[in-house]
């Protein structure tokens, strides 16, 4: 009788590991699309203030990436170099359905929007504040 509640246990505890990988596939695909399109814009920006070379570019996989309330803004965070710290952070808001801009400071310090930045929906490699 142990074996089988050992054995119950043990299905029950994969079942939930691989339903939690299912959602975070889930997740990044949903937002995949919007993150790829804010580290476009964030590349330009910075290649347009000269910031980045031409040929260098911001790879997502070195990022670190919070989505909140589901995909209304997206959080960029990156070093540009080593010596580069405090990390810098951009935010992008979505201004029309599936289209993105540089959020400004004062947008962002408004109340009215701080609780946009309550919910997070997704993240990849996000450093602690």
């Amino acid at each position: 009788m142990k074996r089988w509640v050992v054995l119950f246990v043990i299905v029950i505890f994969l079942a939930g590991c691989t339903n939690e990988e299912e959602i975070e596939k889930e997740k990044r695909e949903k937002y995949d699309n919007a993150i790829n399109q804010v580290v476009t814009l964030e590349n330009k920006r910075l290649q347009h203030e000269k910031e980045l070379s031409v040929q260098d570019v911001l790879l997502r996989e070195n990022l670190g990436v919070a989505v909140y309330s589901d995909g209304h803004y997206i959080e960029l965070y990156y070093n540009i170099d080593s010596q580069d710290w405090p990390r810098t952070e951009k935010t992008y808001e979505r201004y029309a359905k599936n289209k993105y801009r540089l959020a400004s400071e004062e947008e962002l310090k408004k109340e009215k929007n701080q609780k946009y930045f309550e919910v997070t929906s997704y993240s990849e490699r996000v450093p602690i504040k």
